[in-house]
């Protein structure tokens, strides 16, 4: 019971880590995005400069790729029942996978208009 407690842990920060990471990578195709709407005046020779953003002490609450926790356990607290440690792990693996694909799709983004 201990093992799989500490799995759970562990993918919990795992998740937390990509969290950060995915709003890093957004930040930076965003800001990427308008320095490019801008135009080209600023950097004549079309290079584009690093972009570096500040990673947030503030926890990511919300995201699209991202199952919500809170309401469902709530709800099945309320009714008496509690999530299994099994289904907890399932769905925290299915964000942790989600989270891994949405920063490789942002990382394409970011490749691609570096390269245009």
């Amino acid at each position: 019971m201990d093992t799989l407690q500490e799995q759970l842990t562990a993918v919990n920060a795992k998740i937390e880590a990509m969290h950060q990471k995915i709003e890093v990578i957004s930040t930076q195709i965003a800001e990427l995005l308008t320095s490019t709407r801008l135009g080209s005046e600023s950097q004549p020779n079309g290079h584009i400069s690093s972009i570096s953003a500040p990673i947030s002490s503030a926890p990511v609450t919300t995201h699209r790729d991202v199952l919500e926790e809170e309401d469902h356990m709530a709800l099945n607290e309320a009714r008496g029942k509690s999530m299994s440690q099994e289904l907890q792990m399932q769905r925290l693996m299915a964000q942790l996978t989600a989270a891994y694909n949405r920063i490789a799709a942002l990382e394409e983004q970011l490749l691609a208009q570096r390269i245009h």
